[in-house]
């Protein structure tokens, strides 16, 4: 995942009991299956009290990405 605010879709989809594609309006059918799985996967690794990693934390600090590379 690239950006944290999709944390803020699954939240406001959970509120209205709504698919997160549903809530983004995406109508092409295999899209919306996939981002809804993405957010699945999501919704289970905070469950498990796992933190998700997204492009945006890599970003932030450039000398550990060259580091670790």
């Amino acid at each position: 995942m690239q950006s944290k605010e999709i944390l803020n879709t699954i939240a406001t989809a959970r509120t209205f009991k709504v698919r997160p594609s549903e809530l983004l309006a995406i109508d092409e059918e295999y899209t919306a299956y996939c981002f809804d799985e993405a957010c699945a996967y999501i919704i289970a690794q905070l469950e498990d009290k796992k933190t998700p990693h997204f492009k945006e934390d890599e970003k932030e600090n450039k000398g550990l990405q060259i580091l670790l590379k």
